[in-house]
């Protein structure tokens, strides 16, 4: 039986399976489903895009804008209850210049401007064809056309980074913005990290305190729950704790060659590493899996 969702988000995110894409796509899901929460409100408004929990809505003239407002817990109360968006907050009314009701569901809300597809930057025709395929036996009527709309629109905001040469994020592999000042990123030191190329979000993730104690925990117990993280925040907490068991493992190598009694230390880190790094349970990390290790960690441990 094919699994069946509740959101246009929970689809395309199980598609896409990266944590970055589910972030966007939330962000979409606010906009894409403006009209069915507002309903006629829709044909004088425009669900713009969703930013640090606050959706962002254009109207014809200011006293719609101060009307609605009133009406945001409603609103809000509607994205919640109805549809399961937690990440919304809030509702901010500005005056703009709203699409007609019959395109207000087809807008980008992944990004703050409109993107000049450049030649060449069409979404892939293939991921387009797969997307269709699953859209219309998972989503109901009312979610595949605006989900579908979110999905053409994603592709094509993909295409158009990757061809003005923007890099994956290292962490959650969305296609991200280098900094003006960072290097041309076909010259990218993925190890170094003032070079690596990790989205604004990622970045944020693994400033947090507890991101930053969850990684040091993980590194010595790969199998430890993270109840207090979200799931992007654990994504950014288990590459940074694969990342301090590399260096951890590099600065053991010197002593286990000076004192070979030191190799079942140097053990227990490959194990850890080997556990986050092929996504498995620390007791199924066998010697088998050893042969995923550089040949001097190999004849270290007796392996070759």
């Amino acid at each position: 039986m094919s699994k069946t969702f509740q959101t246009a988000s929970d689809a395309l995110a199980e598609m896409f399976g990266r944590s970055g894409m589910k972030r966007r796509l939330k962000r979409a899901e606010a906009v894409i489903l403006w009209p069915q929460v507002v309903g006629d409100v829709a044909r004088f408004s425009e669900a713009k895009r969703l930013q640090d929990g606050v959706l962002i809505v254009e109207v014809t003239d200011s006293e719609t804008a101060m009307h609605l407002s009133h009406q945001r817990h409603r609103f809000i109360d509607a994205y919640q209850r109805r549809f399961g968006v937690s990440d919304l907050k809030d509702i901010r009314f500005r005056v703009g210049k709203p699409q007609a009701a019959n395109t207000a569901a087809t807008t980008q809300p992944t990004t703050t401007q409109p993107i000049n597809t450049p030649p060449g930057a069409a979404p892939d025709p293939k991921a387009l064809a797969s997307l269709a395929k699953h859209i219309n036996a998972q989503l109901p009527d009312n979610l595949a056309g605006p989900a579908l709309q979110a999905a053409k629109a994603m592709l094509r905001a993909q295409a158009t980074r990757a061809a003005q040469g923007a890099p994956t994020c290292t962490i959650c592999g969305v296609i991200t913005q280098l900094d003006p000042n960072q290097l041309d990123p076909n010259q990218l030191d993925p190890t170094s990290p003032q070079e690596m190329a990790l989205c604004r979000a990622c970045r944020r993730y693994l400033e947090h305190p507890l991101v930053i104690r969850a990684s040091r925990t993980i590194a010595v117990n790969p199998d430890k729950p993270t109840p207090e993280l979200s799931d992007d925040e654990r994504t950014a907490a288990l590459w940074q704790a694969e990342k301090l068991l590399r260096e951890r493992i590099d600065a053991l190598v010197p002593h286990v060659l000076a004192e070979p009694d030191q190799r079942v230390v140097l053990e227990t880190a490959v194990r850890c590493y080997l556990a986050l790094h092929l996504k498995k349970p620390t007791a199924q990390v066998t010697e088998t899996d050893f042969v995923n290790l550089e040949p001097r960690l190999q004849r270290l441990l007796g392996i070759l």
